[in-house]
């Protein structure tokens, strides 16, 4: 046998959505994570911390702007200024 017929597929990494909780290939969303520091976009996917995911459909990052959907998946509460904070974030992220 050669080396092609044992070739494994590579396994892709799936996350749900927070806003929608349809499955995605870990690349292609947006992860926040709450840190010491507060809650912050981890573009490398690899911060430490518990960790939400959002896809890139305009009605779920609507739906994220509600702070109880990012709070209940992060699982902390989050004050109006971290959120606030963390809006701005998001809306710069998604304009570049």
């Amino acid at each position: 046998m050669t080396k092609q017929a044992h070739a494994r597929k590579k396994h892709i990494p799936m996350r749900s959505c927070i806003a929608c909780r349809k499955s995605f290939p870990k690349r292609e969303l947006l992860r926040l994570v709450y840190t010491p520091h507060g809650v912050q976009i981890d573009p490398s996917g690899k911060a430490a911390g518990r960790g939400a995911y959002i896809c890139n459909q305009p009605e779920c990052r609507r739906r994220t702007l509600n702070a109880k959907v990012l709070s209940d998946a992060l699982r902390v509460p989050l004050s109006t200024e971290q959120f606030a904070a963390l809006m701005q974030q998001l809306q710069q992220a998604t304009d570049s």
